[in-house]
């Protein structure tokens, strides 16, 4: 339902500062994109619950950052946390 997109020459430069290319790091913008025709959107706009509709965009945001390998530390914490309750229910 969505992605993480970086631009190359943002990706380029945070990959020549990791090498020691003396650069400070650029902190790289993530560009989510939505994939509209997924069915989950129709299924989100449906949606009352404040808290539900929240709690499905956190997630579809985090597995797009998942898939790119950039979803860590406290975050993946909370990501794992959320599916587990999700799976529960």
């Amino acid at each position: 339902p969505a992605t993480i997109v970086i631009p190359e020459f943002m990706r380029r430069m945070e990959e020549m500062s990791a090498m020691g290319g003396g650069m400070h790091s650029l902190g790289l913008k993530n560009i989510l994109t939505l994939n509209s025709n997924h069915s989950i959107y129709q299924t989100l706009l449906k949606e009352e619950v404040e808290e539900e509709k929240q709690e499905t965009i956190h997630q579809i945001y985090d597995l797009a950052l998942l898939a790119q390998n950039k979803l860590k530390g406290k975050r993946l914490a909370q990501f794992i946390k959320r599916s587990i309750e999700t799976i529960k229910r």
